[in-house]
């Protein structure tokens, strides 16, 4: 199956879900269009920004803030006081570090997180999903 052919089951401005894994884009600095792909297998855990319990200093628009996640860009992230909670994942990966964030546009973040626990179980070698629900 081609990249063209592959069924996205849930694409906003922020992220790209599909059978390979999760894309997240406007992930690199400072190249906006860059992307990062992170194939199922990788994927260790998933977690809303509410269950990390982040204060707002763990947030930035874009790159690292005082916590050990690498931030995609998000236009809600980009003012300390503009924060929106719960609108914001973050992605924990085997072997790897800083762990990756991004912003959920269309869609309640927790119906996202479902379906990429649903994810990370059906087409990756993931170990326990933490919070999973």
């Amino acid at each position: 199956m081609t990249d063209i052919e592959e069924k996205i089951f849930y694409e906003d401005e922020g992220v790209r879900v599909n059978e390979k894994g999760v894309e997240i884009l406007k992930y690199y600095f400072p190249v906006a269009a860059a992307s990062k792909v992170i194939p199922w297998k990788e994927i260790k855990s998933i977690h809303t920004d509410e269950e990390l319990n982040l204060d707002r200093l763990s947030y930035k628009g874009w790159g690292m803030g005082l916590s050990s996640i690498w931030w995609a860009w998000g236009p809600n992230r980009s003012q300390v006081f503009g924060i929106k909670p719960q609108t914001n994942l973050v992605i924990e990966t085997h072997n790897a570090w800083p762990r990756c964030g991004f912003e959920v546009h269309d869609l309640p973040n927790w119906e996202l997180v479902k379906m990429l626990r649903r994810g990370v179980q059906m087409y990756g070698g993931g170990s326990a999903l933490a919070s999973s629900s």
